[in-house]
């Protein structure tokens, strides 16, 4: 009896789960995907992955602490409907509710909400820990849609940036 190999169409998150499964079981298997491999790795779009999918991967993948940015609040809305649901951690008592990850790089995420309940305000400046790193690079994705990028920002300071103005005023942290 001959052996076969499994071909697996798609390759996110689900097909190369699946391919790393088999692997680690010495079964075959090919993964074959609309995009090419160079076309793959050259994506850096944030992965996000619900607390569930996060729990089943774990065993398979080490995904260091410092590549994932935890996802602590969801906003589900319909474009034209009435009304919004936003669910948090606390409200769950569950810790994160998933996490965003790029491959190849450290990502934090954060969003910027102007209040959060009846007579309150947020501050709207973000903060982020950099831990040992001197720099970092920024991008933002504005409310409709333009993303801006900033390269090698210095850490310890505040940045104010300006939709399409780029950084307009730095504030050294003392």
């Amino acid at each position: 009896m001959s052996e076969r190999g499994i071909i697996i169409v798609g390759g996110g998150p689900v097909g190369l789960a699946l391919a790393l499964l088999l692997a680690r079981r010495e079964v075959s298997s090919t993964v074959i995907d609309a995009r090419g491999l160079e076309v793959a790795r050259s994506d850096q779009r944030l992965l996000a992955l619900a607390r569930g999918t996060v729990d089943l991967l774990r065993p398979l993948l080490d995904l260091p602490q410092e590549a994932c940015a935890p996802i602590r609040t969801v906003v589900v809305s319909s474009a034209g409907e009435f009304g919004r649901v936003v669910i948090r951690e606390d409200d769950l008592g569950i810790g994160p509710l998933g996490v965003t990850v790029r491959y190849g790089a450290s990502v934090q995420m954060q969003e910027v909400t102007s209040q959060s309940s009846y007579l309150s305000v947020n501050d709207t400046r973000l903060h982020f820990g950099l831990g040992a790193a001197a720099i970092a690079d920024i991008e933002i994705r504005w409310p409709l849609g333009k993303i801006e990028k900033l390269a090698s920002v210095a850490a310890g300071q505040l940045v104010v940036v300006t939709e399409g103005a780029g950084i307009t005023r730095t504030q050294k942290f003392q």
